[in-house]
């Protein structure tokens, strides 16, 4: 098969997951089941996106929790394979070697390549030996969802080559790193083994994943769409006393939007972006830190419909809606109604 996927939505919350109810609207069913004795692999309603992830956790007991994929995938010896998932981790691991949270195995289990989480927040991909052959430049936070990819670009014994990627929300690829070609990424009888879930030997700890899928062509295609947890924001506008996402460029802010009665201007939206006039109601004031220069030239008073009279704006200060005529801008203080 090219490409497995599950996406955990098929299940019921608190539900352990098997071999036998993991498939259906989920997607391709695990082929195995990790549960060490008094752990849990359960369906969760924690989600990155969607209603539903797989939470794998060892309780009290020393040992590993994780779902898995290998005839499905078939043994590897020449071309490629690509996985990628969304993981959470509600807290970070207890020690500097860490937790896997997925990796590529041979027939007799051993690793050939992984993704792993250390206490300190390091993200690392890493072959056999179990040390960091490269490290993702952002520091994974306890409590976030990260989407990521791990890959094995080339099968050998002696010049094997492992990747890994971090996406954004919308799909796109944020970081590559890549191992240096001298990895032996095919193992004993060849690497036919893909696992995710709480891939070490240590009690307490938990792993949630939020979509899981392996490929033998590319890498696996998330959905974007629907709603998605805070974690991993996509752009958005940034409404008054709303901050825009970290990292958000200002070309990916839409434009600014219209200023209705009541409602604030998009937060650095300048003049050029404005209407030439915005209907204000009485005693509405302006969005906070819009400046002079941001206002357009006349504002039409009222409420309701147009009104047969107008102010003309101000240098400065306030202006009182009259009940007839007009009111020209005086250089400063205010204007009551005559």
């Amino acid at each position: 098969m090219a490409e497995v996927i599950n996406t955990f939505e098929g299940g019921t919350p608190a539900t352990t997951i098997t071999t036998g109810n993991s498939g259906g609207a989920s997607g391709n069913a695990f082929q195995f089941v990790q549960i060490v004795a008094g752990g849990s692999v359960t369906y969760n309603a924690t989600a990155f996106r969607g209603a539903l992830s797989g939470q794998f956790a060892s309780g009290g007991t020393v040992g590993t929790c994780y779902c898995e994929y290998t005839t499905s995938v078939g043994a590897a010896s020449s071309g490629q394979l690509f996985c990628r998932l969304r993981f959470r981790l509600p807290s970070l691991p207890s020690d500097s070697t860490g937790v896997r949270i997925i990796i590529v195995g041979d027939s007799t289990g051993s690793f050939r390549a992984e993704i792993r989480v250390t206490s300190a927040g390091a993200v690392s991909i890493r072959g056999p030996a179990g040390t960091a052959l490269a490290t993702f430049s952002a520091t994974y936070v306890a409590g976030d969802w990260w989407d990521v990819g791990l890959g094995v670009l080339v099968f050998s014994s002696t010049v094997g080559q492992i990747q890994g990627l971090q996406y954004a929300a919308d799909g796109s690829i944020t970081q590559t790193i890549t191992s240096l070609a001298n990895q032996d990424t095919v193992g004993a009888g060849g690497t036919n083994k893909c696992q995710a879930g709480m891939l070490r030997s240590i009690a307490n700890h938990t792993v949630q994943l939020d979509g899981l899928a392996w490929s033998t062509t590319a890498y696996p295609v998330f959905d974007t769409t629907g709603s998605a947890a805070s974690t991993l924001p996509a752009a958005t506008s940034a409404a008054e006393g709303t901050a825009a996402a970290t990292g958000t460029a200002a070309s990916a802010l839409p434009p600014a939007e219209s200023s209705a009665t009541g409602t604030a201007a998009t937060i650095g939206a300048s003049a050029a972006d404005l209407p030439a006039a915005v209907s204000a109601a009485e005693g509405t004031t302006l969005a906070a830190g819009v400046g002079a220069a941001v206002l357009p030239a006349a504002v039409a008073a009222g409420t309701g419909g147009p009104r047969d009279r107008y102010v003309t704006r101000p240098n400065e200060g306030v202006v009182t809606r009259p009940s007839a005529g007009t009111v020209t801008r005086p250089n400063s203080g205010v204007v009551t109604r005559p």
